[in-house]
């Protein structure tokens, strides 16, 4: 599967890079699925907390409000999984779930900080089965876990921060590695590779109204996008920078735009990426649309979308078949996974 995913993307970048030489249209074709996804409406919990896919064909839903909760979905928006991690820590009085992820032998990896009485902080990595028995916790004290990808071998790499050291150094990794059985390897992206005044971890930024950070590891490269410096950066597995583009939405919609909402971000290997963004001028003028690039930001060309409404879903993920995810609210509340083909 992973073989022919890889294919997949290979013809798609393949088309890409005619198509932004010759300046033609990445194009969505019209939906070809649409699912409800069982037990989410907005008449009951609205489409709050954060959606991500993973490739293995499972959409991951992460609700943050106390007590926190992890579900897993299947591409029909079936309700595989639901996990509520504070269940397994009575003694927790807060607890928040940084990212999920799913391995390859189908174990699902919850990252959580929580706070015990006294203010004692604790954070770790939570490993339950498919059936939903947690099967060990592995400690990440004191780095606390925003975002998380999987290499190939296994590995777990996190991107996040030290709550002992950020208010007293900025000699620490903001990026981490463990290995598959837990034990801590690579460091990577010092916070001292930024300004001191800057806030690398923020949801907002200079030229950036709001959008979550995006974290992803495709064939060999780790791609970064940290809105609170309004950076996109790419890594080798050796934890080795190897390209950084400042500001690289700054010109998506011309020089008319001044900030930018990033609602959505889909990594592509070979250095491409897709956004769903708005951008915001002087005079309070806005512009919206699905945008693509194959270099991380230097160029970009409009995607042409052929779905009713557009705008009115949500980009979270690629499927192994060259398909395009979103969700969308239907009239009734309800919330339906759509899946889109990608064509030129």
């Amino acid at each position: 599967m992973k073989r022919a995913f890889l294919w997949v993307v290979i013809l798609v970048l393949c088309m890409w890079g005619r198509t932004m030489a010759g300046q033609r249209k990445l194009t969505i074709g019209p939906a070809t699925e649409s699912h409800k996804l069982s037990r989410v409406s907005l008449r009951d919990s609205h489409l709050a907390g954060v959606f991500k896919w993973d490739r293995a064909g499972f959409l991951i839903r992460i609700l943050r409000e106390q007590p926190p909760q992890v579900f897993i979905y299947d591409r029909r928006g079936r309700l595989m999984r639901q996990i509520a991690p504070m269940e397994s820590f009575p003694e927790a009085e807060v607890m928040s779930v940084g990212d999920v992820a799913l391995t390859s032998e189908g174990s699902i990896l919850v990252a959580v900080t929580m706070r015990r009485a006294e203010n004692e902080y604790a954070s770790a990595l939570l490993e339950y089965a498919r059936s939903g028995d947690m099967k060990r916790i592995i400690k990440t004290d004191p780095f606390v876990v925003k975002k998380m990808a999987l290499d190939s071998e296994g590995n777990i790499w996190v991107l996040g921060y030290d709550w002992q050291q950020m208010e007293i150094s900025f000699d620490w990794p903001m990026i981490r590695r463990l290995s598959p059985d837990g034990v801590w390897l690579t460091s990577a992206l010092p916070r001292s590779f930024f300004s001191e005044d800057s806030a690398p971890l923020n949801i907002a930024g200079p030229g950036v109204v709001v959008s979550d950070i995006y974290f992803d590891i495709l064939e060999d490269r780790m791609y970064v996008w940290l809105p609170g410096v309004n950076r996109l950066i790419t890594l080798d597995l050796a934890g080795r920078i190897l390209q950084v583009v400042n500001e690289p939405f700054r010109r998506v919609f011309g020089d008319l735009v001044t900030s930018v909402e990033v609602i959505s971000l889909v990594f592509m290997p070979g250095s491409g990426v897709m956004t769903q963004i708005r951008g915001y001028g002087e005079g309070g003028e806005t512009r919206s649309g699905w945008m693509a690039s194959s270099d991380l930001g230097r160029g970009w060309i409009r995607v042409i979308d052929r779905r009713v409404d557009p705008m009115a879903t949500r980009l979270v993920g690629l499927t192994q078949r060259g398909e395009v995810v979103c969700l969308r609210v239907i009239r009734s509340g309800d919330v339906e996974i759509e899946l889109a083909p990608i064509g030129f």
